[in-house]
């Protein structure tokens, strides 16, 4: 019933936060890897 549903949209949530936390991940590891040695370099 109701209780079914709810726990399915809450499971939805979680999902999509995860996903959108690997998401960022992903990008600022791609930003580290293409700009901080750049960010290094100027820096030392």
């Amino acid at each position: 019933g109701y209780s079914r549903v709810s726990s399915f949209i809450i499971l939805l949530h979680f999902i999509n936060v995860a996903l959108h936390n690997v998401t960022l991940m992903i990008y600022f590891n791609y930003i580290l890897k293409k700009e901080g040695k750049f960010i290094i370099h100027h820096i030392c």
